[in-house]
């Protein structure tokens, strides 16, 4: 397969930018956050509204259109070993499926708590006047479901154009897994700016994890509702 050229390369890297400042765009931290006192974030059900059905939906449906709208085979490598020559059933392929995507979940979801729990930690030992945010969650049922649906559907924006759509895109002009898996990675940190220094921490960390458990496992669902999950727990537990 011959190398893109310098003109093909500088679109699909273009392309691959101005969706990134258009969906995740750095922002400097709140003044708050970088306050001694922890300030507290309450939950609204009308934003969550808002943000759920004016970024989450179109962010998934032009990322989806956009990976979808050419052949990527970036990941066709490792998921190579799931096909077989022999006739399955569609049936036993959707169980096989099922199996890999919870594996995949049940193995995610502890892993980003671990790392979450590690990075506060370290906040509280280190720089121990610099409080997490509060979170306060929402009381009503109809708020906790749209909390749960909100929370999935960040997790499924961030994994499809973090650990999907951004090393399809790195790996077309060019760069190897490792190197694609490691500029998602410093993007997916730079995203999450806004939220201090601790939480770019947090980020790094969890995006390299799951670069890795996207190699490996190639496995968006599982991993996508394993990062939701996470979402949830952060909000319900009350810490960032």
């Amino acid at each position: 397969m011959t190398a893109p050229n310098s003109g093909k390369k500088a679109g699909v890297l273009l392309e691959a930018l101005v969706l990134y400042l258009v969906l995740f765009p750095p922002r400097i931290p709140y003044p708050e956050i970088l306050s001694p006192s922890a300030p507290l974030s309450v939950f609204s059900l009308k934003e969550e509204l808002v943000k759920l059905f004016f970024y989450t939906v179109p962010a998934l449906a032009l990322t989806g259109a956009l990976l979808h709208k050419k052949d990527f085979s970036f990941f066709s490598r490792k998921g190579a070993r799931f096909q077989h020559s022999a006739y399955t059933s569609p049936g036993k392929k959707a169980l096989r499926r099922v199996v890999r995507e919870s594996a995949s979940l049940c193995m995610t979801f502890p892993c980003l708590a671990l790392i979450g729990w590690g990075v506060s930690a370290l906040s509280g030992l280190f720089d121990p006047r610099c409080q997490p945010p509060r979170l306060e969650a929402p009381s009503s049922l109809a708020g906790r479901a749209v909390l749960v649906i909100s929370a999935l559907g960040t997790g499924y924006v961030e994994e499809l154009f973090f650990r999907r759509y951004l090393p399809a895109r790195f790996g077309e002009a060019g760069a190897d897994a490792a190197r694609a898996g490691l500029f998602s990675t410093l993007l997916f940190a730079l995203s999450h700016t806004y939220a201090g220094p601790w939480s770019v921490l947090n980020a790094a960390l969890s995006g390299a994890f799951l670069s890795v458990m996207m190699l490996k496992r190639q496995s968006l669902h599982g991993i996508a509702a394993a990062h939701g999950g996470y979402n949830v727990f952060v909000w319900l537990s009350g810490e960032t």
